[in-house]
């Protein structure tokens, strides 16, 4: 089954990421891989959204778009992945 961090490479090319950003996406996907609150979930749109997450002048809108998902799934998932990131520091 697709995860996460095989949509990286498709959202970097659609939405322009630099190198930094590219590599903060990437470990903030590994660090999620399989967590059981993500089982079932659109994997593009987790990596979308982590997408959202570090990038500053990103829209819920421009994301969704490159993944084909609604914004509204975006803040869903954004809102997970940064209720995850306070588990994981």
């Amino acid at each position: 089954a697709p995860k996460p961090t095989d949509y990286g490479w498709f959202l970097f090319n659609e939405l322009s990421v630099s190198d930094r950003e590219q590599r903060k996406i990437e470990a903030l996907l590994k660090s999620i891989d399989d967590h059981p609150s993500l089982v079932g979930k659109d994997p593009a749109a987790v990596a979308a959204s982590a997408a959202y997450v570090i990038i500053s002048d990103c829209t819920q809108s421009t994301v969704a778009d490159a993944v084909g998902v609604s914004t509204e799934t975006i803040r869903r998932r954004k809102k997970q992945l940064r209720e995850l990131m306070d588990i994981d520091e």
